[in-house]
């Protein structure tokens, strides 16, 4: 929080702060220094593969819920060294903290990755900028819930343990820039872009979601993101797009609220390379990534990887 934070008060009122700081940072920037100024704290676990489990596309958002009911079954918060406690972890990073009056959208400041490594399950969580605070909190909650059992397959109720061979902590606070006349977004995990209502049928709306997500991310780093946002438009609308690597795909997910009433999601897997002058659309590209794009990008989705020239 750029903000001052409440002196005495309880959970509550730091809530409180954090969402009026979130609806109005105190501090402008443009798009380099945001860069400069990114910061993320990264777990890393290291797990065993569990037997007879499926690497699948939309894993991450199974060991997403299982984190979610893990942290949800934390009584308390951590405490501040005046003993009072700061509000627990589910409460700021899966919860809504900030005021709808204010209009805002914002993504919860929880990444997610998941991915195959030989006979190891690796599960990198991140936790951007005001949300380290609650570290502690994510790297236990996470521990928990891959032990606990993770979904052997798709339509799966089955679970199996991952048992947590290590975990790494490290902190990075600046994301690299430059120019670049080519970018490759390749999508781990399905890609949600909307149009009324629908699935996004124009490729572009993944190089348009990514300066939303930043802008929106920036927030809780304690910053309002300042861009000449016609220009910002208009640059991605000059590149030559070749979706001919995307794919469709189509899969179920569930939620505390529905239940067992299975949600459809579609989305893009894939290969989406642009080329021409990137000029600001390669930073937004280089922090985006650091999330993903589109929508759920706080269950896993939307994680691509990138490759700029």
């Amino acid at each position: 929080m750029t903000g001052p934070l409440p002196a005495d008060g309880g959970a509550a009122d730091w809530l409180s702060a954090l969402a009026a700081d979130l609806a109005a940072p105190r501090q402008k920037v443009d798009l380099l220094l945001l860069a400069e100024l990114w910061t993320i704290d990264h777990l890393r676990f290291v797990c065993d593969w569990p037997q007879g489990m499926e690497d699948y596309p939309e894993l991450a958002l199974r060991v997403r819920g299982a984190f979610g009911r893990r942290l949800a079954e934390q009584h308390e918060g951590p405490r501040r060294r005046s003993g009072a406690r700061l509000p627990r972890a589910y409460d700021v990073l899966f919860s809504s903290v900030a005021t709808r009056s204010a209009g805002l959208e914002l993504p919860k400041p929880v990444g997610l990755r998941v991915s195959r490594e030989r006979d190891c399950l690796i599960v990198d969580l991140r936790l951007f900028g005001a949300a380290g605070l609650w570290l502690e909190e994510a790297a236990d909650a996470m521990a928990r819930a891959l032990e606990g059992g993770i979904a052997l397959h798709a339509q799966a109720r089955l679970r199996a343990s991952a048992r947590v061979r290590d975990v790494g902590i490290r902190r990075t606070e600046n994301v690299v820039t430059g120019d670049a006349t080519t970018a490759t977004m390749t999508f781990l995990t399905p890609a949600v872009v909307r149009g009324g209502g629908r699935l996004s049928d124009d490729p572009r709306s993944l190089l348009r979601a990514a300066p939303r997500i930043v802008a929106s991310l920036a927030r809780w780093q304690g910053l309002e993101l300042v861009a000449d946002w016609a220009a910002v438009s208009a640059g991605i609308a000059s590149l030559r797009v070749d979706d001919t690597q995307l794919r469709r795909y189509e899969f179920q997910r569930f939620s505390r609220r529905s239940g067992d009433t299975a949600i459809p999601v579609r989305g893009y897997l894939g290969a989406l390379r642009a080329s021409g002058a990137l000029g600001d659309t390669a930073t937004f590209l280089r922090l985006a990534e650091t999330l993903g794009v589109g929508s759920h990008v706080s269950l896993g989705l939307g994680a691509f990887d990138l490759a700029c020239a």
